[in-house]
């Protein structure tokens, strides 16, 4: 794309979060997952940039924001609450959202507290927190595909990753697949992880909140969200058992899944081009798809 991004940093709630955006018109926000950055879906920005105005976020602890030091700083409430500052700081009082892996379910987590400011929500293989904690905690299927989860929550790993570095943090992370990466996606990665306590940062996301093997059941479902929710989900995930997906119809009102039978954990890397149109086709009600 010839026109660059705008970058920003937003100095909210003690912290400065940074960002790129593109285009004009209604806005889209972008949130990525763990270990990633919102260089993750500039792909699928430029794609919707004739239309939207659309922001990617470096959540807190990740890219090119600043870290998260303390204990607590990235629970699932506190995340969804610097949204809604970002959004305070950029003037936006209402955002259709895009999320992945625990970007959506920072996403899930906003629509919950701040109703009346979520437009349309579509979510990459982020199922909700409720029917995912669920699994976790009943599903010995999903308990074994999220085994690596008391292994990022364990006090050593940070050092571990760190000793790897950039290439063998890659290897780990990145790459699995059909997912495509573009080198400047591949470089903001090799900086962000680069910075000295970026790991024990994002790790930060398993420490600070209850999404584990075993953990307890959540109880009952919690007020419903009311935003119309587009999953789109691949169903050759590894990390995501089918029943995280049960209970949607208890938690969701307006909602449907899209499946991707030859899809993995990020849909939007392995097939872009049908990512931008099952996204725009939700986001844009004239071109329901």
């Amino acid at each position: 794309m010839s026109v660059p991004p705008v970058h920003f940093a937003a100095p909210i709630r003690g912290t400065h979060l940074h960002g790129l955006a593109w285009g004009s018109g209604p806005p889209i926000l972008f949130l990525h997952g763990f270990p990633d950055c919102a260089e993750a879906f500039v792909p699928l920005m430029e794609a919707l940039s004739d239309t939207h105005h659309c922001i990617g976020l470096d959540q807190r602890g990740h890219g090119a924001s600043d870290l998260a030091v303390e204990p607590g700083s990235c629970s699932l409430d506190r995340l969804a609450d610097d949204i809604a500052a970002t959004c305070d700081w950029l003037g936006l009082a209402c955002v259709d959202l895009v999320g992945h892996d625990w970007g959506g379910l920072v996403a899930w987590r906003f629509a919950e507290r701040y109703p009346h400011r979520t437009g349309r929500m579509v979510l990459f293989n982020a199922p909700h927190p409720w029917c995912l904690q669920t699994a976790l905690s009943a599903d010995p299927d999903q308990q074994a595909r999220s085994a690596y989860v008391d292994v990022l929550r364990a006090p050593e790993t940070a050092g571990l990753l760190e000793a790897l570095g950039f290439e063998g943090q890659w290897a780990r992370f990145c790459g699995h697949g059909n997912e495509t990466f573009r080198d400047t996606h591949r470089a903001a990665l090799r900086a962000a992880w680069g910075r000295p306590g970026a790991w024990p940062s994002m790790l930060r996301w398993y420490q600070d909140n209850p999404f584990r093997p075993g953990c307890p059941p959540p109880g009952g479902p919690p007020a419903p969200v009311m935003a119309p929710v587009r999953i789109i989900w691949g169903e050759s995930d590894p990390l995501l058992a089918p029943s995280s997906l049960a209970g949607q119809d208890r938690v969701l009102r307006d909602w449907q899944v899209v499946r991707v039978p030859d899809g993995g954990h990020s849909v939007f890397r392995e097939q872009p081009a049908r990512a931008a149109r099952l996204v725009r086709g939700h986001l844009d009600p004239l071109q329901q798809t």
